[in-house]
């Protein structure tokens, strides 16, 4: 997405830790990652043994329970600290993240995560929007503004989690 360069930048630029969590192989999400300047990734894995793909899958966070399960290992088995955490997600598996942090936004939701987003009060944005709002909940909120200030002294532990949006539009 031509805003992903910005939107990690904007992230970071409030002092927020980023992790990308996507249900594509891990070695596309790594490779996304690494080119927004995000350290911690999580994607699919298949398992391998002396050196040969057995078929089956290590991690699987499209799946039910994945993406929860990679937001575990990224928060080191840790609980989420709700009120300085935030997500931004695209596909129905995203509900597992943002059912944990404290701010969600569907970006470009399908049907199934836009009704969900509409029972459970989770903001939605575009392409044309998502930085201006990601902007203003990072400058609105009592603990992520705080962040970016550098004002609140539990900042340190703030966390987002960043779950990718249509990974393949990346890959040439």
């Amino acid at each position: 997405m031509p805003f992903a360069d910005e939107l990690v930048r904007l992230l970071h630029a409030a002092g927020l830790r980023t992790v990308l969590i996507s249900g594509s192989p891990y070695e596309i999400v790594r490779r996304a990652a690494a080119e927004l300047g995000i350290d911690e990734a999580h994607g699919m894995r298949a398992e391998f043994r002396r050196g040969r793909c057995t078929g089956a899958l290590t991690t699987t966070p499209a799946l039910p329970g994945g993406k929860r399960a990679a937001l575990r290992t990224a928060t080191r088995g840790g609980p989420v600290h709700r009120r300085s955490s935030f997500a931004i997600g695209n596909s129905p598996s995203d509900a597992e993240v943002f059912e944990q942090v404290g701010l969600a936004l569907a970006f470009e939701p399908d049907p199934v995560l836009r009704g969900w987003a509409m029972d459970r009060d989770w903001i939605t944005a575009d392409r044309r929007d998502v930085l201006a709002v990601c902007q203003d909940l990072i400058a609105t909120h009592p603990v992520l503004g705080a962040t970016s200030r550098g004002a609140d002294a539990g900042a340190a532990s703030t966390k987002i989690v960043f779950n990718t949006v249509k990974l393949e539009e990346t890959c040439p």
